[in-house]
This record gives C-alpha cells, structure tokens and sequence, in this order.
C-alpha cells in the first residue's frame, strides 16, 4: 500500500455523494467521516527496512483536519524542526505551525464549497512536487551518507527545512485569498452608499 493511497483514506469524507457533511452543509449527517474538522493531527508511519534509518523512517503529518491540510514528511535523520513546531495550544497564535494550518482550515469551513476545492488542489500540488524532491533527496543522500555522512545529514536537513518553510509560506498565502474574499463579500453585504438619505 502506499502513502498516496492512506493520505486519501485519511482524507475521505464520502465526497461525491449525498453523505459528504462539508459540501452538503449537513453537521447531523448519520454516516461519519473519517476526516472530521476535530482531528488534530493525523499521522502515516513509513517504515523502509532496506534504506539507512536516516531516511527510512518517515512520519507524515497533517496538522489538524486531513482532507484541508497538507501531510508534511517528518525523517527520523532529521536534527531540528521549525520555529513553531514546539508551540500550539487550545488558543490561536501566530507563532505556532499547527495554527497556521488550523486557521486555513477554520477559515475553509466558513463556506467549504467556495474555498475547499483551490485550497485542497494547492495542497495535491505540493505533496505531489514533495514526493518528487524527495525521491531526489534519497537518491542523493544514498549516494553520499557511506563516504561524506555529514553532508548527507546537511542534505536531509535542508530538504526538510526548505519543505516546512514552503508549507507555511502556501498555507498563509491561501489564508490571505480566503481573507479577501470574505473581506469583499462582506463589504459587499454591508456596501452603504455614500450618501445620506
């Protein structure tokens, strides 16, 4: 089985039929979702036996509701994370990485129909050019880790830096077009003329 294929089992919410609770703006929906807005994280473990531990082992994680996040690649070889992974509590804040996806995704919920689908094919677009640059990154870390081990950690470790900064950088852009939107729709709601009656 594949990491592609548990990603989409982890992200079902019986889309394209009657059931689907998002797109039908139905909460009391009687058939349950696997991917539920309460989800905090969701997880993929990879295990390959056959490559070194360093980049054998791969942890996938979703920040918050799988079917609106990305599964960002987590390598055991990696030797520090981001500043915002060590923060996220029950309260919203800018510093933490859970909250920069958390409040992409809340922000979707407000009108899942209109937002779901740009930000759902932004992220398939980002897992897809993920899954390239780390076919590469592997292929080179294996070329280099026996003989020059320090510069196959540096390799990992960029991969996985650029990867978590790339992440944060598309999830805030994504929250700043849905910002707008709702900015305009309300104006246009509220959209007084300007002159007295």
């Amino acid at each position: 089985i594949s990491v592609a294929a548990v990603k989409n089992a982890l992200r079902n919410h019986y889309q394209g039929t009657s059931h689907d609770p998002y797109t039908s703006h139905n909460p009391q929906e009687p058939w349950r979702p696997i991917s539920v807005f309460r989800t905090q994280e969701s997880h993929i473990l990879q295990v390959r036996p056959k490559l070194p531990q360093a980049i054998g082992n791969v942890e996938y994680i979703a920040y918050g509701m799988p079917s609106l996040s990305v599964y960002l690649p987590y390598y055991q070889g990696m030797r520090h994370y981001q500043p915002g992974d060590d923060k996220g509590t029950d309260r919203a804040s800018n510093d933490s990485t859970y909250w920069t996806f958390r409040t992409l995704q809340t922000l979707v919920m407000q009108d899942y129909n209109a937002f779901a689908p740009d930000v759902q094919h932004a992220w398939k677009t980002f897992e897809q050019q993920t899954a390239k640059q780390q076919y590469k990154m592997e292929q080179s870390y294996l070329r280099l880790y026996a003989s020059h081990p320090k510069e196959a950690q540096r390799l990992l470790q960029n991969f996985e830096d650029k990867t978590m900064q790339n992440a944060q950088t598309l999830a805030r852009r994504l929250t700043n077009n849905i910002i707008t939107t709702m900015t305009y729709r309300t104006d246009m709601k509220y959209h007084f003329s300007s002159t007295q009656p």
